[in-house]
């Protein structure tokens, strides 16, 4: 049998948090952050046997069932290895970076989950910004609308269009995170609006010019 060692090393990053939060447990408060305002203040509260040991173990299953669904792609030979790399990893990064976060303010530490977040964020787009034009049709990754699966240079240009948006928009995000981490908020939502929008708009235009012709 081979061993999918992409899903062994994703598995095993998502649980590194839950191993240290199992040797800090008695350490930890009872009450855990567990969200954050835009100033990166805490409005939320959790346990932290849910926080620390059942949210690692989730984003474990979450990590393994995006895996699954990744690797049995009837169309998986037209994925861009690199941006399936990057997809794969998202979540076991995500257990990395904010799971240990909340450990370190919840003993103490003055971390700006502000400031984190939307650093991770955008690097996240500016990655999957330069690798989207070069995924091929398929049904697990990219722009999938009934328009871009049915024609490929409605998939290709909608793709070319979506990877520059994606790319400045991360850009900008993460201008705005180092200059004034007040707005990056607000700069996350006008690009997620923008970069599910206007792709699915040029795509619809594009199928409706090939109907035409």
């Amino acid at each position: 049998m081979k061993i999918n060692k992409t899903l062994v090393i994703s598995t095993i990053l998502c649980i590194i948090p839950m191993i240290l939060s199992i040797f800090l447990y008695n350490k930890l408060p009872e009450k855990i952050p567990t969200h954050f305002n835009i100033n990166g203040e805490v409005d939320s509260y959790g346990s932290k046997l849910f926080v620390y040991i059942l949210l690692p173990i989730i984003l474990c299953m979450v990590n393994i069932l995006l895996n699954i669904i990744l690797n049995n792609d009837p169309k998986k030979q037209n994925h861009n290895e690199t941006l399936l790399t990057i997809c794969k990893f998202i979540i076991p990064l995500m257990s990395l970076i904010f799971i240990p976060s909340s450990i370190l303010i919840s003993l103490g530490f003055n971390i700006n989950i502000a400031i984190i977040a939307p650093i991770f964020i955008s690097i996240i787009f500016i990655l999957i910004g330069n690798y989207l034009p070069k995924c091929r049709p398929n049904y697990t990754m990219g722009i999938r609308l009934p328009w871009t699966l049915n024609n490929e240079n409605n998939w290709i240009k909608t793709h070319r269009l979506s990877g520059f948006l994606w790319v400045i928009s991360g850009l900008i995000l993460l201008l705005t995170t180092l200059i004034n981490k007040n707005l990056s908020f607000y700069v996350l939502i006008i690009s997620i609006i923008l970069t599910v929008i206007i792709p699915c708009i040029y795509s619809f235009i594009l199928y409706k010019k090939y109907k035409r012709t």
